[in-house]
């Protein structure tokens, strides 16, 4: 079942490119331009080196297509991290967005979200659904949007005495913007996500990050990445809170 639902999704998201592959689109009295592309991959991480050993790597990438009406975007990020070699992170973060008149300041949109944790004993997450976006900002040296949404939350633990499955509704805000300072030179970005159980506000997931880039090139960049993540729910013995800071290369193209 759920090869089949991420099958289905690939299959909308590639669908949606051949529909509107050709150079216009006319509707009403309106001519859109054949779609844009762009995106990034990142990589980054630390090493540690003393009492003990520490590396962890984390890689990142995006693909967002926009056709004036439609604006789809596909998200991965993948980390691993050893201490005295021997394995204590291993994590996936994937999401896939339709967000419908994107252009617009508000805009409905909908999301697939799916991932793992090693060091959060997390064998599967998966959140779908879908809300309403606002934009009340949007030139090219500033962008910032907040949006909510209703999700519902399917957390599988791994199959260990004392861990929990979850299953439940969420409202889930988020805010985001990205701040371009001294002509460029400086890009500064960030997003958080709030993710209350509707069954119990107290229980709540949240996830934040906070970027600085620095571009190099047209194209290449280097970066600092500054992430916390919150969980409601974890099993005995693994702290509610993690925090990372990165340091890595960034490409891009718009």
């Amino acid at each position: 079942m759920k090869k089949i639902y991420t099958i289905l999704l690939l299959t909308v998201f590639l669908f949606h490119g051949q529909l509107f592959s050709q150079d216009t689109i006319r509707i009403g009295s309106k001519t859109y331009v054949k779609a844009h592309w762009s995106g990034f991959l990142n990589v980054g991480g630390f090493i540690q080196k003393g009492n003990t050993d520490k590396i962890y790597a984390v890689s990142s990438g995006e693909i967002k297509r926009a056709d004036g009406i439609l604006e789809s975007i596909a998200f991965v990020s993948l980390g691993y991290g050893e201490s005295d070699g021997i394995k204590d992170d291993d994590e996936l973060s994937s999401s896939l967005t339709f967000d419908l008149f994107y252009d617009n300041v508000l805009s409905p949109f909908i999301l697939q979200l799916t991932g793992f944790s090693f060091a959060r004993e997390i064998d599967l997450r998966s959140q779908s659904g879908g809300g309403l976006k606002y934009t009340f900002s949007n030139i090219p040296e500033f962008k910032s949007s907040i949006s909510a949404a209703g999700i519902y939350d399917y957390t599988n633990l791994s199959d260990k005495p004392g861990n929990t499955d979850s299953r439940t509704w969420r409202i889930s805000a988020r805010f985001k913007f990205k701040s371009s300072l001294f002509g460029g030179r400086i890009n500064i970005s960030h997003v958080t996500f709030y993710q209350p159980s509707f069954n119990n506000f107290k229980n709540a997931i949240w996830w934040s990050e906070t970027g600085l880039e620095t571009p190099i090139t047209d194209f290449l960049n280097l970066n600092a990445t500054y992430n916390i993540t919150h969980e409601d729910v974890v099993p005995a013995g693994v702290k509610k809170t993690d925090q990372k800071l990165t340091f890595g290369l960034g490409i891009e193209f718009k």
